[in-house]
């Protein structure tokens, strides 16, 4: 459906959202805002919160 069409968009989509199903679907980074501060992680949802634990 609607996640389905994002995938096939050549173009870059910025999408704030809490599902966590939903960024891991269409995600390949993460921008994490903390302190004022961006840090951008590369992969999914799981990725990020693999690669910032760490």
């Amino acid at each position: 459906m609607f996640g389905e069409a994002l995938k096939e968009y050549k173009g870059t989509v910025l999408f704030v959202s809490h599902d966590r199903f939903f960024i891991n679907a269409l995600a390949n980074k993460v921008l994490n805002i903390e302190d004022c501060k961006t840090k951008p992680y590369y992969g999914n949802y799981n990725d990020f919160t693999k690669l910032k634990n760490n």
